[in-house]
Parts: structure tokens; C-alpha cells; sequence
């Protein structure tokens, strides 16, 4: 039996399992651990060199990412044909942006999609955009942390051959576009199935649909260089950071220790990686020359300086939201 597909999908907001939060604090544990093997004392003596200049230029380069990634997804929402105007999504990102600060594995960034849903745009529709920037990011971390680890531990051919490999994937994304694209034409566009696997195979082909219009050359290349430019803010935070901690610092290994550790805010049995991200920071900079303390504290000031700009700038952006809400005519 077919049905009339759904332009919109409401959103769940399932309680997390009580399993998913165990999980999470594994990292919490690794943290302990972590810093149980240090001097608590010259933690806290390299914390209180940090300059309150350090803290500020790390919290603007934060910010510059956010505003940056949302230039990116809103350039997507574009070549979807799906227009929202810039105050708009600015505020939708920095709200995803909190919600991603506050759940695991930053799920709660595609809480930005609620102001499509609400314009009735189809679910897949309005997931593309965001799935397709997250993908990218992903991507970007894998390549840019595996490169800089080879290149670290000494195999620069290693390393060149995961940089052409990531050139090869841009051009392979090209074509898979176009095979995803055939495929979400199957079905009849605007009809599915009865039940949830009907309803899932629909959104899932209406997803697909996308695909040939964010993958087109010019749409990608242009996604690639947004992200290749929130990159530089993302490491830029870092780097401020560390001049006010350690001083010089080569700038390798302050690329390639924020790209491993963040796909560490992924991994299930961590809260926004808390725990691996201290490991992989003092392994990391601890091959520059760069004691573990001093290591650790970048790390944990890192965490902290992203934490509070996203919870910021996103309660600010619902206050916005709710003040507008009360003061349009009826």
C-alpha cells in the first residue's frame, strides 16, 4: 500500500539510555588516570601563567569558526535550493553548536535542522546539508591526523600518499554523487510505503536525491576551502592557547594534536572526548619537548575555552530566538 510521503518529520528527543552515559564516563576515568600521574601542583603553577590575552584570542578564533561553519552550511542550504537568510542561520547553527556541546558525540548539532522542518522542507532535505558538512569534517580530521602522525613519526612517503589519497576521495565523492542520485530515483518521489522501513527507505532516498547537487565540482570545492578555512580558526584557538602556555611550539604538532583528539569526541565512551583528548595531547607534544602538565592543561583549556564560547553564543541565540518570537505581530 502507498502512501503520501511526509514533508516533515518530527524530531524525538528520546532520553539518552542509561548504557550510552556508563560509556561515557570510561573518559572520565582515563582522565583520572591521566592526571593522577602528574604534579596537581605545577598544573595548577602553568594554568595561572596563562595570560587573560591567551584566553581571549583563543575564545575570538573559536568564534570565528562557528561563524565560518555556518557561512559553510548556509552556502549548502543554497545549492539545495533551500534559501534561509543569514541572521537565521546563524542562530540555528550556534543553537546545534550548544546542543553538540552537551550531548555525546555532538548529536546535538543537527538540532539545527528544526528551523527547516518547521518550514515543512522534507527531512532528508533539510539532513543533507548538515550531514554532508560533518562528513567533511570527519574526513578532514581522519586525513589531517593520520598525515601528521606519519609525518611526525618520520614517514613523510606515508604521509604524501595519505594527502593523494585524500585527493583521490574528493574525486570519487564526484562520481558516487551521481550513482546515489540514480538511486534515490527508483521510487515515485513523492510516495512510500506503509511503516517505518517504507518511511526510513523514503528519507533515506530523498537524502541520497541530494547528493548530485552537493557534490557537484563547483559546490564541493567551494565546501572543501570553508572547511579547509574553519580548520585554520579550529587550530587557531589552539595556537593562542599554547604561546600563552608553553610558548613557541612547532605548528605541527599543534595541528596534528587537536585533529587526532577531536575524532576523539566521537567515540561512544567519551563526553566530548574528555580523557582521550589529555592522552593524546601529552603523547603528541611530548614528542615536541613539551612536559606533560603543560601538555594536559593545553588540552583541558582548550576543552574549556570551546565549551563556554558554543554554551554562550547558543544560549545567547535562543534568547535572541524567544525575544523575536514574543515581539512579532499576531
Amino acid at each position: 500500500m502507498l502512501m503520501p510521503a511526509p514533508d516533515a518529520v518530527a524530531v524525538r528527543r528520546r532520553k539518552a539510555p542509561w548504557w550510552r552515559w556508563g560509556l561515557s564516563l570510561v573518559g572520565v576515568g582515563l582522565l583520572v588516570w591521566v592526571v593522577a600521574r602528574l604534579d596537581p601542583e605545577k598544573m595548577l603553577a602553568v594554568l595561572a601563567q596563562l595570560p587573560a590575552t591567551a584566553l581571549f584570542g583563543a575564545a575570538v578564533s573559536f568564534t570565528v569558526n562557528l561563524v565560518l561553519k555556518t557561512v559553510r552550511w548556509r552556502r549548502l542550504l543554497d545549492a539545495e535550493g533551500i534559501h534561509l537568510g543569514w541572521g537565521e542561520a546563524l542562530a540555528s547553527y550556534l543553537v546545534g553548536a550548544f546542543y553538540g556541546s552537551v550531548t555525546v558525540g555532538r548529536v546535538g548539532e543537527f538540532m539545527r535542522i528544526d528551523v527547516l522542518l518547521a518550514r515543512s522542507v522534507p527531512f532528508g532535505r533539510a539532513l543533507a546539508a548538515s550531514l554532508f558538512d560533518r562528513v567533511e569534517d570527519l574526513a578532514t580530521l581522519a586525513l589531517v591526523g593520520a598525515a601528521s602522525a606519519a609525518w611526525l613519526a618520520g614517514r613523510a612517503a606515508l604521509a604524501w600518499g595519505l594527502v593523494l589519497a585524500g585527493v583521490g576521495g574528493v574525486l570519487v565523492s564526484m562520481v558516487s554523487g551521481r550513482l546515489l542520485g540514480s538511486w534515490s530515483g527508483l521510487a515515485t518521489p513523492r510516495t512510500v510505503s506503509s511503516g517505518r522501513m517504507g518511511r526510513l527507505v523514503y528519507h533515506l532516498r530523498v537524502l541520497a536525491g541530494e547528493a548530485p547537487t552537493l557534490l557537484r565540482p563547483a559546490v564541493l570545492m567551494e565546501s572543501l576551502v570553508w572547511t579547509a578555512v574553519t580548520w585554520a580558526a579550529y587550530c587557531g584557538t589552539v595556537w593562542f592557547l599554547a604561546r600563552g602556555l608553553i610558548g613557541d611550539v612547532p605548528l605541527l604538532y599543534l595541528v596534528a594534536a587537536p585533529a587526532i583528539s577531536a575524532l576523539a569526541t566521537l567515540l561512544p565512551v567519551t563526553y566530548q572526548g574528555i580523557g582521550v583528548r589529555e592522552l593524546v595531547f601529552a603523547t603528541v607534544l611530548g614528542h615536541a619537548g613539551v612536559e606533560r602538565e603543560h601538555a594536559v592543561v593545553l588540552s583541558m583549556s582548550m576543552f574549556a575555552v570551546m565549551f563556554v564560547v558554543s554554551v554562550a553564543w547558543g544560549l545567547a541565540a535562543m534568547a535572541v530566538r524567544r525575544f523575536d518570537a514574543r515581539t512579532l505581530p499576531r
